[in-house]
């Protein structure tokens, strides 16, 4: 009598899962895409036209950043500014470099403390909306919910739920804030537009 062989399945990897890696990633970035549009759209009221015409007659030649714009602005938005821009590189390199790493876990946490940081001082923010919160507060109140969660995936070791609430939390609390935080008339614009 011959033993046949068995078929046994491989181990997965969980960090290897299609669902937290690069096309899944750009998926929802173009999700994020696709939402910032239509927040844009909402903004200025529903009007196609309206948004066309805006754009159409600004100067949408890019230049150097003036970082004398700053001058002028509230301690909250400094501070805004400085946690976003060095949470945006953090993140690039935690979501490209390997993952579960002394060096991962470290700029995780750094990253999770910046992202906190950054939604609590857009709390301070209220240029847009003529002294109130706006619909882009959503995004820091979002922000406030999923780090914590995202450290707390990390700590239980439910390596999915930690990977995919991070790359969410990157795609709306950086790419679709940051698209936003460029519309013709806030600081980013005239730092770079105007």
């Amino acid at each position: 009598m011959s033993a046949e062989p068995t078929l046994t399945s491989p181990v997965q990897d969980p960090t290897r899962d299609p669902s937290v890696g690069l096309r899944a990633f750009l998926l929802r970035a173009l999700l994020s895409l696709a939402i910032t549009t239509l927040l844009v759209f909402l903004s200025f009221g529903g009007n196609w036209g309206q948004v066309l015409s805006y754009y159409s007659h600004a100067n949408l030649m890019p230049h150097a950043p003036n970082l004398g714009v700053l001058n002028g602005v509230s301690p909250a938005i400094q501070i805004h500014l400085f946690t976003v821009l060095a949470a945006v590189g953090i993140g690039a390199i935690l979501l490209l470099g390997p993952k579960g790493t002394t060096v991962h876990r470290t700029l995780g946490w750094g990253w999770a403390i910046l992202m906190v940081t950054t939604a609590v001082s857009a709390f301070f923010i209220r240029e847009v909306n003529r002294g109130s919160l706006s619909f882009i507060h959503i995004l820091a109140g979002a922000t406030l919910i999923a780090a914590p969660m995202g450290v707390y995936f990390a700590r239980t070791h439910q390596v999915l739920r930690h990977g995919r609430t991070m790359q969410g939390l990157f795609a709306g609390g950086i790419l679709i804030a940051g698209v936003l935080a460029f519309l013709p008339g806030r600081i980013m614009w005239r730092m770079f537009f105007g």
